[in-house]
């Protein structure tokens, strides 16, 4: 929001998220982590580039939606503008977040402290830029060793030139390969860096929740995004769980109540397209909220 960017010092406070859910309206919340709520300082370009922005503002937000200016824009724009740029320009395809990890390659190659990084990045402690980013710094560890040789010795090792290149020089990203729903999804970011996500539904409010591991190899991120969906997995039971134990409807949704009095006359029905024709309701509301549903019709007395 532009009340949260300051002209004059060049900072702009990260104080919120917004989600889209595939279905509804944007959801304004807080931050993933409270080291997520962080203020960070604009190069001079961007700062510029916003204060020609801010001349014409229509909106409260930066970025508005554009048939909707009094709400932000989805965040889906973003990486569909990136698309469509990435596509003209003739270069190979690649994912949003991938920009945040050039992003924290190329300040740790130019010097930025890993302290103001991590900062930077939202990270709950420095030690978790350290870890995701090793192959930066043991990079920038070996060039160092060459410098100081060059400087005793003022001879150049052989080998300098394959120290100094830029690692990421000949990285082509990865296309996702295709996976089981419910194993998660692996992308190679760089010749070194390998992320895991899992984005399952979350049983209390139908929206999904991301969340990542990062290892050096394929293998070693296979096993970190396996114990990553067991603990999801097992969190997610844990709330049908106790869900389970709501014993009235009140608390449902207009469309909710539709499907619990269709289900709690017709126990036995399990299709959805049968419960969303007779609670006259869409596919979707059923498959999004039938298991939270299901357990208020099973125990409620």
């Amino acid at each position: 929001m532009w009340k949260d960017f300051d002209a004059s010092t060049g900072t702009l406070k990260i104080l919120r998220s917004v989600n889209a859910p595939k279905r509804g309206e944007l959801e304004i919340g807080k931050t993933k982590t409270e080291r997520g709520r962080r203020a960070i300082r604009l190069p001079p370009s961007t700062i510029q580039r916003l204060k020609e922005r801010k001349k014409h503002a229509i909106s409260q937000w930066i970025f508005p939606d554009p048939l909707a200016p009094e709400k932000p824009v989805r965040p889906s724009a973003a990486y569909y503008w990136m698309k469509v740029l990435l596509k003209e320009a003739g270069l190979p395809h690649i994912h949003f977040h991938d920009l945040r990890h050039t992003f924290a390659t190329m300040a740790l190659e130019n010097g930025m402290d890993t302290k103001i990084l991590s900062a930077m990045l939202g990270h709950v402690s420095a030690a978790t830029t350290l870890d995701i980013y090793t192959h930066i710094t043991g990079d920038m560890l070996s060039e160092a060793a060459a410098k100081i040789d060059r400087g005793l010795s003022n001879e150049v090792a052989e080998d300098t030139s394959e120290v100094t290149q830029n690692p990421l020089a000949d990285f082509q990203p990865v296309m996702r390969r295709p996976r089981k729903p419910g194993t998660g999804c692996i992308n190679e970011l760089n010749d070194h860096l390998f992320e895991g996500r899992y984005s399952p539904t979350w049983p209390e409010d139908g929206t999904k929740h991301s969340k990542g591991v990062y290892a050096h190899t394929r293998e070693e991120c296979e096993e970190k995004l396996k114990v990553l969906i067991q603990q999801m997995n097992a969190k997610q039971e844990a709330i049908q769980d106790r869900m389970r134990g709501i014993p009235s409807p009140e608390k449902l949704t207009k469309k909710q109540r539709q499907i619990w009095e269709y289900m709690n006359f017709h126990s036995d029905e399990t299709n959805y397209s049968v419960i969303a024709r007779g609670a006259t309701v869409t596919r979707h509301t059923v498959t999004k909220w039938y298991e939270m549903i299901q357990g208020t019709v099973t125990y409620a007395v």
